[in-house]
């Protein structure tokens, strides 16, 4: 509508869903036609940077509080507000609240005297075209809440409500009731180099290559860290557990620096370190490293930086509220490490200090080798921009995703995606063929991520168990799940590249994960391997 209306598109030229050939026939759908013009006048009100004028501030008031059966009580609020939500601006009203009225009257001729017009007239305008907008999302639920809450958080929430992308949960909710098929798409191997089969004078050749690249200062790495400890029965972050290593045992983020500290020996060089955190776990996590001094490590060259959240929506694609009266979110997977570097302003800092190539691994291996200059050296060699390392697969059905080539570009087919069938496939010499499994060891040019920054990678839905408030204010605590969180995962930007190196390690090498408190992957399985390889390694 808007393309047709203000951008001068074609009709004819506008592919349509679902066999529809015109416009008229999409806005006659009730499937896909969401009507622009509320959009439109809001986002004309707000200006090209979203600068919120009083009118506008003040419309929130109205549009939250929108319910069908008390428009006219809310109108009022928008120009009448309380005494707690003018006291700040009208000092008097702290000592005096009987003054209220006067504010009232203060207020409105300010906005006379400012605007040459009735600014309240406008605000009751804008905030009539928002409540139309909400109702058009159908997530007018979240308005009820807003009277049993005070001011401050009242604004909280308006606030955050202003970050959600409203059409993009409605495409999200609307795709959770989609198959994932690989039908139309060509699917194969992809090669692979096997660390342990390589000649003296590969490995020499991509060791120098990419020793020298680490000896400049070129390399820096990134750990995603923004997960919390729980599934491991750990109250903190999930790099902060720790591992029963050897009697005294080490932290996991210990184990990381241990890693770093060797490398930086080796090679005479302070490796620049960025940590991802999450909103939920940032302070915890900061808290931990400068209490343990960062094991070490000279924080000169650490970073800390927090990743972006989606909502969460329930089975009925409504917005989910929490018991602190905002709406709840969840990190957006370790698909937007990308974006959150690029937000953050880590990869501006990284071009700026001269960095060539960036690692990206996940705090939860114990075995992680951040600086494998093998992995590196290969990368260079073969002229890629992106790199990663795999392990093979310990079962057909082993919960890791697994290398492939779509469609003439390399993909990681996570395990929740993967058909039984093609997951037991073998070939000719009786091993998996999609068996090239993805451990979370990714190597990247500087250039490549900050293309993949400015991409929108896809999002996948997983159904969770999320506490919530119900419409009464009463929280209420799931046995089953009820909701979906959307993520996205960072190797679906493999796919805008052609091709990507790819070196196989070892299992008992490369990768000891620590997600399960029982079983397999978790703290007792973790610590075998640990404690094998560095015993194997000290003799």
């Amino acid at each position: 509508e808007i393309s047709l209306k203000y951008l001068g598109f074609n009709d004819d030229k506008i592919t349509y869903p679902d066999n529809i050939t015109s416009f008229d026939e999409l806005k006659n759908s009730q499937k896909y036609y969401i009507n622009s013009e509320s959009l439109i006048n809001d986002i004309l009100d707000a200006g090209v940077f979203g600068a919120s004028t009083m009118d506008r501030k003040h419309t929130a008031l109205m549009t939250l509080d929108a319910v069908e059966d008390k428009k006219k009580s809310n109108r009022l609020k928008a120009v009448f507000p309380n005494v707690n939500y003018l006291k700040d601006n009208y000092t008097y009203l702290q000592k005096y609240p009987i003054l209220l009225p006067v504010a009232w009257g203060q207020r409105i001729l300010s906005y006379l005297k400012k605007n040459k017009t009735s600014s309240y007239i406008n605000t009751m305008e804008l905030g009539k075209q928002r409540i139309e907008l909400l109702k058009e999302y159908k997530q007018e639920h979240i308005n009820k809440f807003i009277d049993e809450i005070g001011d401050e958080k009242a604004e909280e929430l308006i606030e955050q409500i202003h970050t959600i992308d409203f059409h993009q949960i409605t495409e999200l909710y609307n795709n959770t009731k989609k198959t994932i098929e690989f039908k139309e798409s060509k699917i194969e191997p992809l090669k692979y180099l096997d660390k342990a089969k390589l000649t003296f004078e590969q490995t020499q050749r991509f060791d120098e290559l990419g020793s020298n690249v680490v000896k400049k200062g070129q390399y820096a790495v990134v750990t995603m860290a923004g997960g919390q400890g729980t599934r491991l029965g750990h109250n903190g972050p999930k790099g902060t557990f720790k591992l029963d290593v050897y009697g005294k045992g080490k932290y996991l983020f210990e184990i990381l620096v241990d890693n770093l500290k060797e490398a930086n020996q080796k090679y005479g060089i302070t490796i620049n370190w960025y940590i991802m955190t999450s909103k939920e776990n940032n302070s915890a996590t900061v808290e931990f490293l400068e209490k343990n001094n960062y094991f070490g490590y000279d924080k000169n060259f650490v970073k800390i930086f927090t990743q972006s959240e989606m909502p969460l929506i329930d089975t009925e694609g409504k917005l989910l509220m929490g018991k602190d009266y905002k709406i709840r979110e969840a990190s957006d997977g370790n698909g937007g490490t990308y974006s959150s570097l690029r937000r953050s302003g880590c990869l501006a800092d990284m071009k700026e200090k001269g960095i060539k190539w960036v690692f990206i691994g996940s705090v939860d291996n114990a075995l992680l080798k951040m600086v494998d200059v093998t992995l590196l050296g290969m990368a260079i060699d073969k002229g890629v921009q992106i790199a990663s390392k795999s392990v093979v697969k310990a079962n057909p059905h082993e919960r890791v995703g697994v290398f492939c080539k779509m469609n003439g570009h390399p993909k990681v087919i996570e395990y929740t995606e993967l058909p039984e069938k093609m997951a037991e496939e073998v070939d000719s010499d009786g091993e998996l063929k999609y068996g090239e499994s993805h451990i979370m060891c990714n190597l990247y040019t500087i250039d490549a991520i900050e293309k993949i920054s400015k991409e929108t990678l896809m999002y996948h839905s997983a159904f969770k168990k999320n506490a919530y408030i119900d419409e009464n204010g009463k929280e209420i605590i799931p046995t089953e799940p009820n909701s979906y969180k959307f993520e996205s995962f960072i190797f679906d930007a493999f796919e805008f590249f052609d091709d990507i190196a790819i070196l196989r390690g070892k299992r008992e090498d490369d990768f000891a994960p620590v997600k399960n408190k029982d079983g397999v992957d978790s703290p007792k399985t973790a610590k075998e391997l640990y404690e094998k390889y560095w015993n194997k390694m000290k003799k």
